[in-house]
């Protein structure tokens, strides 16, 4: 497993205890969120999916095709979502496949439904990101502040306060895909795959047990946030983080359900 693999899972771990604790409800944190909605005007939902899949060594996967299908079946249920609670959905973007993640770190790299039939040794190694909407690709500005509003709220931590937050790049963003309302959808994961381990016996410290497996514990997250473009101000905001076996499109797509459920 690589080792930006194993600094996900660690600070995976590190939200999960944090938010283990008591939880303030949205309702309490952005209390003002019920009164300004009628002005919020069309939103524009946009978001960065990335499922990794651990391999048995210092090169783990990354599918592409699959994480644009999870981002097109995140993005309906955010529309379909927002639509029957009120909301204007004017456009939805999958904007991109891992953009924060390190440049450095290579990936072994299913391009296209083909490569699934390659075995993972003789797949093409390439680093982040892995995908770019066009509109991205051609314009460096657009793709730095992106990158820098996608980088904050990963950055925010879950919150226990009730004071205002800001993100300045939301503004750029805004302005470029034309829009005055963001919401913006994070979602990734980590398979960690099954691992064999040589224990030794406590009973005979000179004999070698046999080898055993040992339960891989796998991580996922999902974030949302609403945020006005005028002040950058962030109206709403809500994140989930499990663990669990396996993480699939399913336990994704429930757990955008449980925050989607909470959106007034």
């Amino acid at each position: 497993m690589s080792r930006f693999s194993r600094i996900l899972i660690s600070s995976s771990f590190a939200l999960l205890a944090f938010a283990g604790g008591c939880r303030v409800s949205r309702q309490t944190l952005y209390p003002e969120f019920v009164s300004r909605k009628p002005a919020l005007g069309p939103l524009t939902v946009l978001t960065d999916c990335m499922l990794i899949q651990g391999l048995r060594s210092d090169t783990s996967k990354i599918d592409v095709p699959d994480n644009k299908q999870l981002a097109v079946e995140l993005l309906g249920a955010c529309r379909d979502k927002l639509t029957s609670r009120g909301y204007t959905v004017d456009r939805t973007m999958l904007t991109s496949v891992g953009l924060l993640m390190n440049q450095r770190q290579p990936y072994r790299v299913v391009f296209t439904s083909d490569d699934r039939w390659v075995k993972d040794k003789d797949l093409p190694v390439a680093s982040a990101p892995f995908y770019l909407d066009k509109s991205l690709a051609g314009n460096g500005n657009f793709q730095a502040a992106l990158a820098s509003l996608y980088a904050n709220i990963l950055n925010v931590g879950q919150r226990d306060d009730t004071a205002k937050l800001y993100i300045p790049s939301a503004a750029v963003v805004g302005t470029a895909v034309g829009s005055g309302t963001l919401v913006v959808l994070l979602a990734g994961g980590m398979n960690v795959p099954i691992t064999k381990v040589a224990l030794q016996s406590t009973r005979n410290p000179d004999r070698n047990e046999a080898v055993v497996a040992v339960d891989p514990v796998s991580t996922a997250s999902v974030m949302f946030y609403i945020i006005d473009v005028k002040s950058g101000e962030v109206l709403w905001e809500d994140r989930v983080f499990r663990t669990g076996r396996s993480v699939q499109h399913d336990k994704i797509s429930d757990m955008l359900a449980d925050i989607l459920d909470q959106i007034p």
